[in-house]
Protein backbone atom coordinates (compact mmCIF):
# COMPACT_ATOMS: atom_id res chain seq x y z
CA UNK A 1 0.00 0.00 0.00
CA UNK A 2 1.41 3.42 -0.98
CA UNK A 3 1.96 6.11 1.60
CA UNK A 4 -0.75 8.81 1.76
CA UNK A 5 0.23 11.81 -0.37
CA UNK A 6 -2.59 14.26 0.33
CA UNK A 7 -4.24 15.47 3.50
CA UNK A 8 -7.48 13.68 2.50
CA UNK A 9 -5.61 10.40 1.93
CA UNK A 10 -3.93 10.78 5.32
CA UNK A 11 -7.27 11.39 7.05
CA UNK A 12 -8.81 8.41 5.24
CA UNK A 13 -5.84 6.22 6.26
CA UNK A 14 -6.22 7.26 9.91
CA UNK A 15 -9.99 6.66 9.82
CA UNK A 16 -9.46 3.24 8.23
CA UNK A 17 -6.86 2.36 10.86
CA UNK A 18 -9.18 3.40 13.70
CA UNK A 19 -12.05 1.49 12.10
CA UNK A 20 -9.91 -1.63 11.76
CA UNK A 21 -8.80 -1.34 15.38
CA UNK A 22 -12.42 -1.02 16.54
CA UNK A 23 -13.50 -4.01 14.44
CA UNK A 24 -10.56 -6.12 15.62
CA UNK A 25 -11.37 -5.17 19.22
CA UNK A 26 -15.05 -6.11 18.79
CA UNK A 27 -14.10 -9.41 17.16
CA UNK A 28 -11.60 -10.18 19.91
CA UNK A 29 -14.17 -9.43 22.61
CA UNK A 30 -16.79 -11.58 20.90
CA UNK A 31 -14.33 -14.46 20.57
CA UNK A 32 -13.29 -14.13 24.21
CA UNK A 33 -16.91 -14.69 25.25
CA UNK A 34 -17.02 -18.08 23.54
CA UNK A 35 -16.16 -21.31 25.36
CA UNK A 36 -12.58 -22.45 24.76
CA UNK A 37 -13.60 -25.46 22.65
CA UNK A 38 -15.69 -23.22 20.37
CA UNK A 39 -12.66 -20.94 19.88
CA UNK A 40 -10.56 -24.02 19.12
CA UNK A 41 -13.10 -25.18 16.52
CA UNK A 42 -13.01 -21.76 14.84
CA UNK A 43 -9.21 -21.73 14.88
CA UNK A 44 -9.00 -25.20 13.39
CA UNK A 45 -11.59 -24.42 10.71
CA UNK A 46 -10.58 -20.92 9.62
CA UNK A 47 -6.95 -20.41 10.64
CA UNK A 48 -5.63 -23.94 10.22
CA UNK A 49 -8.10 -24.54 7.35
CA UNK A 50 -9.05 -28.04 8.52
CA UNK A 51 -12.19 -29.60 7.09
CA UNK A 52 -15.10 -30.23 9.39
CA UNK A 53 -14.53 -33.95 8.84
CA UNK A 54 -10.93 -33.63 10.08
CA UNK A 55 -11.93 -31.54 13.09
CA UNK A 56 -14.58 -34.09 14.03
CA UNK A 57 -11.93 -36.84 13.90
CA UNK A 58 -9.43 -34.88 15.97
CA UNK A 59 -11.96 -33.80 18.61
CA UNK A 60 -13.83 -37.12 18.48
CA UNK A 61 -17.22 -35.52 17.93
CA UNK A 62 -19.99 -36.42 15.51
CA UNK A 63 -19.45 -34.68 12.17
CA UNK A 64 -23.12 -33.74 11.65
CA UNK A 65 -23.30 -32.32 15.16
CA UNK A 66 -20.10 -30.37 14.50
CA UNK A 67 -21.61 -28.75 11.39
CA UNK A 68 -24.58 -27.61 13.49
CA UNK A 69 -22.29 -26.41 16.27
CA UNK A 70 -20.13 -24.45 13.85
CA UNK A 71 -23.21 -22.77 12.37
CA UNK A 72 -24.38 -21.90 15.88
CA UNK A 73 -20.97 -20.46 16.84
CA UNK A 74 -20.93 -18.27 13.73
CA UNK A 75 -24.46 -17.09 14.43
CA UNK A 76 -23.46 -16.14 17.99
CA UNK A 77 -20.43 -14.24 16.70
CA UNK A 78 -22.51 -12.39 14.13
CA UNK A 79 -25.06 -11.38 16.76
CA UNK A 80 -22.32 -10.22 19.17
CA UNK A 81 -20.63 -8.15 16.46
CA UNK A 82 -23.88 -6.63 15.22
CA UNK A 83 -24.68 -5.57 18.79
CA UNK A 84 -21.35 -3.73 18.74
CA UNK A 85 -22.25 -2.07 15.43
CA UNK A 86 -19.94 -4.20 13.28
CA UNK A 87 -21.25 -5.79 10.08
CA UNK A 88 -20.13 -9.08 8.56
CA UNK A 89 -18.73 -7.17 5.57
CA UNK A 90 -16.54 -5.04 7.86
CA UNK A 91 -15.14 -8.10 9.61
CA UNK A 92 -14.47 -9.79 6.25
CA UNK A 93 -12.60 -6.70 5.01
CA UNK A 94 -10.40 -6.58 8.12
CA UNK A 95 -9.67 -10.31 8.02
CA UNK A 96 -8.77 -10.06 4.34
CA UNK A 97 -6.51 -7.05 4.97
CA UNK A 98 -4.58 -9.06 7.55
CA UNK A 99 -4.31 -12.13 5.34
CA UNK A 100 -6.78 -14.32 7.21
CA UNK A 101 -9.29 -16.51 5.40
CA UNK A 102 -12.73 -14.95 5.33
CA UNK A 103 -15.38 -16.84 7.24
Amino acid sequence: MAAPTTERELIDAIDTSRSRDAIRSALSSALDRLPSQDRLILKMRFCDEFTVARISQLLRVDQKALYRRLASILQILRRELEQRGVSADEVAAVLKAFGHPVI
